[in-house]
């Protein structure tokens, strides 16, 4: 998932370059997947605040123990795995649920501050809060 701000005053952005990372990095993440189980996409909201960015991700069912966040090269990987709680002995009838294996990737802004990077688990949503950077405009002398 792409995830950077464009500004008004951005007079170039090499949209192909960044798309091909991301998914070159997608192949990357779901290779190194070792199981067989069916690899899905949890829910997400990332929101903008004055001073951080808000992400919040639906995992219903899934036990804190069987998540793992890192944060890389200006990006945020979020992963984890989804339990089936079946008996195999019975026969299912009919299921929604999804279950197995599964990873986001967000490329982030470069702004930010990774070491205050906070994770809270509650009720289902993993809850990520990512602290902006203050830019620092300077007057440059010219010599």
């Amino acid at each position: 998932m792409l995830f950077i701000r464009l500004n008004n005053d951005d007079s170039y952005f090499d949209y192909p370059a960044h798309l091909q990372y991301l998914r070159d990095l997608q192949a990357k993440n779901f290779s190194e997947i070792e199981d067989d189980s069916v690899v899905w996409e949890p829910s997400m909201d990332i929101r903008e605040t004055d001073d951080a960015y808000v992400i919040n991700v639906d995992l219903p069912g899934i036990d804190r123990k069987d998540l793992k966040l890192s944060f890389e090269d200006n990006v945020l990987t979020i992963a984890g795995q989804k339990k089936s709680h079946h008996d195999d002995n019975v026969r299912a009838f009919h299921t929604e649920r999804l279950f197995g294996h599964f990873k986001r990737t967000l490329l982030i802004p470069e702004k930010v501050n990774a070491d205050e990077i906070k994770a809270s688990y509650k009720d289902g949503v993993l809850t990520i809060t990512i602290p902006k950077v203050e830019s620092e405009v300077r007057d440059i002398n010219i010599n």
